[in-house]
């Protein structure tokens, strides 16, 4: 259903969404402040989890019961990997190197393992898994702010 990756300041999310037996394209990463949000695992799952963060991520407010249906992994301006699972206290990832979750992820850890980037690993994730799509949404991190694009191929 998805590939994150993070590598050298830059997030790549590809966009396959399933529901049930359908599957579909829409985008699950967005920008909130100076943060990137994205959560992956059931689609309404994911849909409360990015709602609750973009008002303001209360832990006293998390949506429990969505907890065992999604993850929400957040981008933090500093390079941090923040995930929130089963709870409103995030695990944290002070600036890690590489990181990457869902169904593609030991693709692409593979991938960059090989030297490729964030961006080249996700590819290759989508090429070899078929719970994971492209277009894909590429976020890069800089000191004023974040850019984004989305790639097609």
């Amino acid at each position: 259903m998805t590939i994150i990756v993070y590598a050298n300041k830059t997030l790549v999310v590809d966009r396959a969404v399933v529901s049930g037996s359908t599957s579909t394209l829409r985008g699950k990463a967005t920008t909130v402040g100076d943060t990137v949000a994205v959560a992956y695992g059931g689609l309404g799952a994911c849909a409360t989890l990015l709602a609750w963060y973009k008002m303001g991520a209360d832990s006293e407010a998390y949506p429990y019961k969505v907890a065992d249906n999604a993850q929400l992994i957040v981008l933090q301006p500093t390079g941090d990997i923040h995930l929130y699972e089963r709870g409103g206290h995030p695990t944290t990832y002070g600036s890690p190197d590489k990181c990457c979750f869902g169904e593609g992820a030991d693709l692409a850890y593979g991938a960059l393992a090989m030297g490729a980037g964030a961006l080249e690993a996700a590819k290759i994730a989508c090429q070899y898994n078929t719970l994971c799509s492209l277009p894909l949404d590429v976020y890069r991190t800089y000191q004023k702010g974040i850019s984004h694009e989305t790639v097609s191929g």
